[in-house]
């Protein structure tokens, strides 16, 4: 998220950070059974040759009954997702978009949230949800690409 929370603008992601990418790879898809759980609108803005996210379980979640998208299971609600995801070994990562952020955040098994914070403003229009009863507990690295300074933290829940 950019200095104000903003996530995306028109549609999309307003930056390419390829070491944000490699980081995100790197984090959800970890030793193998993880699951990636993430809104219609977030499926349909990654690339069709990257989806579904390799070495990851992919769950889209849609109000629209009886849904299939290729390469992913369908669930109509965040509980539906998790109770998909319960089977996998791994862990649990959910990767927007806001609707899908806010629900997670007030969900009780939600215990930490990681974030890469770009300091700059990308005038968004969408926005991350504030991390009200979350802190700060960890910065896991820092990068500076294409004149961006970004840090990947997490947090956790209070």
């Amino acid at each position: 998220m950019d200095r104000k929370n903003g996530i995306a603008r028109d549609g999309d992601m307003p930056w390419h950070l390829p070491g944000d990418l490699k980081f995100f790879a790197k984090l959800t898809s970890g030793e193998g059974g993880n699951v990636v759980i993430m809104g219609r609108k977030t499926w349909d803005t990654i690339p069709e040759r990257y989806r579904p996210l390799p070495r990851r379980k992919n769950i889209v979640i849609s109000r629209q009954q009886g849904l299939q998208v290729e390469g992913a299971e369908c669930a109509t609600s965040l509980d539906m997702a998790l109770e998909m995801a319960s089977s996998c070994a791994g862990s649990v990562y959910v990767i927007g978009g806001a609707q899908i952020y806010a629900l997670s955040l007030a969900h009780p098994n939600c215990g930490s949230v990681y974030v890469t914070e770009i300091d700059h403003d990308f005038e968004c229009q969408v926005f991350f949800p504030t991390l009200t009863g979350y802190a700060r507990t960890e910065i896991l690295g820092e990068q500076k690409e294409k004149d961006l300074v970004y840090r990947f933290t997490r947090w956790t829940k209070q």
